[in-house]
């Protein structure tokens, strides 16, 4: 009994190396296509007028700082940022 109970564990701990394993590859993969991505995206709102991005809370010092960050970094969570300090900058100010 004992002997069954050990090789269900280390079954059961090869099956989670392995969803592990898989998940890590499936990241690796699908890296390239979201650096990708974002830099379309970061690319499209660079082509938005000032106006625009005036807008949406953006400048273009803003879309400068966010092409400054590494590949690794997702720049649409570091724009959320930037748009909602500066809401909470324009809010502060007096008219």
């Amino acid at each position: 009994m004992t002997t069954i109970a050990s090789s269900s564990n280390v079954s059961l701990r090869s099956g989670q190396a392995f969803a592990g394993l898989a998940g890590g590859l499936r990241r690796l993969i699908a890296w390239p296509f979201e650096v990708a991505k974002a830099r379309a995206d970061l690319a499209m709102l660079g082509g938005l007028s000032d106006y625009e991005l005036h807008d949406i809370g953006l400048s273009r010092q803003d879309l400068r700082n966010a092409t400054a960050l590494p590949l690794d970094k997702d720049p649409t969570q570091f724009l959320a940022q930037t748009v909602r300090d500066n809401q909470a900058t324009v809010v502060g100010k007096p008219l």
